[in-house]
Formats: structure tokens, C-alpha cells, sequence
């Protein structure tokens, strides 16, 4: 299984629609300083659930405009869209999938929510793990157990 970022879209009351486009394979986004290159990375790491902390955010509504960030992931032909605001509700991700593996409907970044399913166990759906597998947790230098690996472990950075 294969998937890859097919476009960044934001949108907002007081500012034009954005879209960058990508292509599988490689894609190079290169300019200037001070053009948005970091904020295309910050704002796909921020539709996948990242960057809850306000004071992380270089793309704070009130500077950029923007209000809305839609992140499209092409898996087999398929689109599986995430949208997350960027002023309210913001533990919320709106997943529109047609995707089989993938269920449309809200996820929230917080592993421990009991109300919503964990975006990271949609991520690793997305990229084919399985969100029930043990790996080998080391103390020193040899294995000493397993433990599970599951969505609430693991991050993206």
C-alpha cells in the first residue's frame, strides 16, 4: 500500500484560498525566505494532528487569515480528506475518506478521548499497521519485554 499527499488547501473569511498541489514521488518546495514554505509543512502537520499548542502555531488565524487547513492523502487512487480548524474546535479532525480502511467522521488529536477515535490509529491505518502490535521495549542494552504499540505512543515529529 502506497499513499501520498495529494494537496494542502486553506481557507478563511478574510483571505484567498490557497491550494499547493503534489504529485507522487518527490515534490521540492523551494523560495525565498519568508514566502510559506515552512507554513505548507505546519499546516499539513497540523491537519494530521499535530501542533495543539498555540504557542507552537506560526499559522495562527488572526496573522494568516486562514481559518480552515485541508490536507488530501491519495492512497491507491483513493482520497482520503482531513480538515481541521484552526480557531475552534481544534482537537477536531473531519476525515472524509473513500478509502475502504479509513471511516469517514470526527477524530480528535487526543489519545485518550473516549468519545471520538484517536487521529494517530487513523494514521497508522492509513500506512498499514496494524494499531494492536507488540514491539520489543529495551532497558539497557537488552530486551526485557514487549510491550503493545499502539496510537497513544506514537507521534509524528
Amino acid at each position: 500500500m502506497g499513499f501520498y499527499i495529494k494537496s494542502v488547501e486553506v481557507t478563511g473569511p478574510t483571505a484567498k484560498r490557497a491550494v499547493v498541489n503534489l504529485t507522487k514521488g518527490l515534490n521540492i518546495i523551494a523560495g525565498i525566505s519568508n514566502k510559506g514554505k515552512t507554513t505548507i509543512l505546519q499546516f499539513i502537520e497540523y491537519a494530521f494532528g499535530g501542533l495543539n499548542n498555540d504557542s507552537d502555531i506560526s499559522i495562527d488565524p488572526s496573522r494568516t487569515g486562514y481559518n480552515l487547513v485541508k490536507v488530501t492523502v491519495n492512497v491507491n487512487g483513493k482520497n482520503v480528506e482531513l480538515t481541521r480548524n484552526l480557531q475552534k474546535n481544534k482537537s477536531t479532525i473531519n476525515v472524509s475518506s473513500q478509502y475502504s480502511a479509513v471511516a469517514s467522521g470526527e477524530y480528535t488529536t487526543s489519545s485518550s478521548s473516549t468519545t471520538k477515535p484517536f487521529i494517530g490509529t487513523m494514521l497508522m491505518n492509513l500506512i498499514g499497521i496494524s494499531s494492536d502490535i507488540k514491539v520489543p521495549a529495551n532497558s539497557g542494552s537488552s530486551p526485557k519485554c514487549w510491550c503493545k504499540l499502539n496510537s497513544a505512543n506514537l507521534s509524528f515529529h
